[in-house]
């Protein structure tokens, strides 16, 4: 197979509402309750991505605190500590 036919999942950002493939975006689960960053994809459960982009970060501060991806409410103390220990790329 060769590396043009490859499949390349794609996944949509929660701040930008963009599709994107999945290895640009930073994918984070929760974790008893909290949010936490996912960076190798290994962590079980439903999970969300998120462009590391300032713009997709200050949407995703000022969305509502239910994200469907994760059939879950994120208060936004909680978005806000996640987006302040987010990785550098």
């Amino acid at each position: 197979m060769s590396l043009a036919a490859r499949h390349v999942p794609v996944r949509s950002c929660v701040g930008c509402n963009e599709r994107d493939a999945q290895p640009c975006l930073a994918r984070f689960t929760l974790f008893e309750g909290r949010p936490v960053w996912d960076l190798e994809g290994r962590r079980r459960g439903r999970g969300a991505y998120l462009h590391l982009e300032r713009r997709c970060l200050d949407a995703f501060l000022s969305r509502k605190p239910f994200l469907r991806s994760l059939r879950a409410s994120v208060p936004a103390p909680e978005r806000v500590r996640l987006v302040a220990e987010r990785p550098l790329r």
